[in-house]
């Protein structure tokens, strides 16, 4: 039986790249839930043993900070002549920058869930001896992970052991002398170092145990499982893709050269089969159906034609004899090399070399337009190559150019579906965001960065479309209401223009009306409405009186 051998690093969403996923991890490796989980089975904190660091992470964690990187916080600041450019608390900075995390996370877990089923409770605390050790080789080993916190779990199904530490790192020119940095510390070479002395040790101690591990070895290592997380690494990758893509098109290129030689060549086959197709045309339906050079028996004897006279209609021949250097020349009629011609045409001979010219003729213009086609669809997988090349390196300049113009917590759309974005990891151009249902999904940031512009865009167009209908509601509910007060208007206009009493009355009122409103007095209206409308004559004084006033 064989037995696997894990050594896992905190990357990507599992990272403690903040103080509150520090609190977090603390939270879950020393078991201090607010309500007591052990009795469902699932943890219990009497099962856990720490080999490092006190019952307080966080505070563990801090004291690190402050060993490793108080003298160099403090060279830093006094380097500083603005109070702005100061750092008053290193590991709040450090949470505070997207691209670093606060501590790194070890699990080291030897043996599977199907191993340890069986084995008794009281038998798996002799692993507490291994995970010691363990310890010990990963702060001989790797002294610039700063161990903080290191905790057994055997309240699962398979222990393991939990180390939390801060990677530091020294040498640095700009900042500080001395700083947390995940990717220095934790790159290939020292992870391939690192494991193959751990799975040493590790072994060395179920040798020791052999009780706990009879008749069980450990499997091999797996090739392809360390990650580099420098940033010098994922610039090599890209450089590597880009030389590939180079070398693609290079051979893209020496392919065309070959294409557009065997273009050129099946051109010129072309053409000269056309020639000949066009010289056995007007063999066969010109009055003169044969050419200067042809070769026909004339008389008995094969002769080859050198020149046709159409003035004279006369053919001169020569007899086509190779052993003779200077061949007797003579001159036919026109119309007796023609009968010649056909009947040496027409004959056995002559129909079988027709049929065949005829034949290799029909043969090359089908081998010329496959040719033609298969170049053609060379052509155009040439094309979509070059667009694809293209795409490729239109794509690796966004994404090393483009800015982020989300932040964590926004909400937008993505292929339909609404999300929040959880995390932005800059160093691998990704983006880890949580649809509406609960799902985790992680995509590229240049998908996330279009699906984010278009959906402020559709936000925008939204918006305008609503405003304008606002107006258009307004000025229909405008018109509405001045439709209305001119049918009223116009209502009263027909009720009273009949009444010439009325009419008189409303131009009265008007009249006195333009004098100064409150000179208007009311006994003047009602004077004027039982003279007009009532008519009723007021005395004479009384009406002079009214005037006067």
């Amino acid at each position: 039986m064989q037995v696997s051998y894990t050594f896992h690093i905190s990357s990507k969403k599992n990272a403690i790249t903040t103080t509150k996923k520090l609190s977090s991890a603390s939270k879950h490796n020393l078991r201090k839930y607010s309500t007591p989980r052990n009795r469902t089975g699932h943890y219990d904190s009497d099962k856990i043993v720490q080999l490092a660091g006190t019952d307080n992470l966080f505070r563990d964690v801090e004291n690190v900070y402050h060993e490793q990187f108080d003298q160099a916080l403090a060279d830093y600041n006094k380097k500083q002549k603005r109070v702005d450019r100061k750092i008053l608390d290193y590991m709040r900075y450090v949470s505070q920058n997207e691209k670093s995390d606060v501590a790194v996370e070890v699990i080291i877990q030897l043996g599977d869930r199907e191993f340890w089923a069986n084995i008794p409770e009281s038998r798996k605390h002799q692993m507490t001896y291994i995970f010691r050790d363990q310890l010990n080789a990963l702060r001989q080993h790797l002294p610039e992970f700063v161990i903080a916190n290191a905790v057994i779990h055997y309240d699962e199904d398979s222990p393991h052991m939990q180390v939390i530490g801060v990677p530091v790192s020294s040498g640095y020119k700009r900042g500080l002398s001395k700083q947390c940095s995940k990717t220095r510390v934790f790159t290939k070479e020292s992870l391939e170092k690192l494991q193959d002395v751990l799975r040493e040790r590790a072994l060395n101690g179920m040798e020791k145990n052999p009780k706990l591990f009879a008749g069980v070895s450990m499997k091999p290592k797996e090739e392809g499982r360390n990650f580099d997380y420098s940033k010098e690494f994922y610039i090599q990758r890209k450089k590597e893709e880009y030389k590939k893509v180079e070398r693609d098109l290079d051979e893209s290129r020496h392919t065309l050269s070959g294409i557009k030689e065997e273009t050129a060549k099946a051109n010129e086959k072309l053409s000269y089969m056309t020639m000949e197709l066009t010289r056995k045309e007007q063999e066969t339906f010109a009055l003169v159906p044969f050419h200067q050079n042809d070769v026909f028996p004339v008389q008995g004897k094969m002769q080859k034609v050198l020149s046709i006279d159409n003035d004279c209609r006369t053919v001169l021949m020569c007899e086509d004899d190779p052993a003779t250097y200077y061949p007797a020349k003579h001159s036919y009629p026109l119309a007796l090399a023609q009968k010649s011609f056909f009947e040496y045409m027409y004959s056995g001979i002559g129909l079988q070399q027709m049929r065949e010219n005829t034949l290799e003729a029909e043969e090359a213009r089908r081998e010329q337009e496959s040719k033609r086609r298969e170049m053609e669809t060379e052509r155009q997988e040439l094309i979509v190559l070059k667009e694809d090349i293209s795409s490729l390196r239109q794509d690796v300049k966004e994404l090393s150019d483009m800015p982020c113009p989300f932040r964590m917590g926004d909400r937008f759309e993505i292929d339909g579906e609404m999300i929040t974005v959880d995390y932005i990891y800059s160093y691998s151009r990704t983006v880890s965001c949580r649809t509406d249902m609960g799902q985790e999904k992680e995509v590229s940031l240049l998908n996330a960065i279009r699906a984010y512009n278009t959906y402020l865009h559709k936000g925008e167009l939204t918006e305008e479309c609503r405003s304008l209908q606002q107006r258009i509601d307004d000025l229909k509910a405008e018109w509405g209401r001045r439709t209305q007060m001119v049918s009223e208007v116009d209502t009263v206009w027909n009720v009273f223009r009949h009444f010439p009493a009325i009419k008189e009355f409303i131009f009265e009122v008007g009249r006195l009306l333009k004098r100064p409103f409150e000179k208007v007095q009311l006994p003047e209206v009602v004077e004027v409405f039982k003279e007009k409308v009532l008519g009723m004559q007021a005395p004479e004084h009384e009406r002079t009186r009214s005037r006067s006033r």
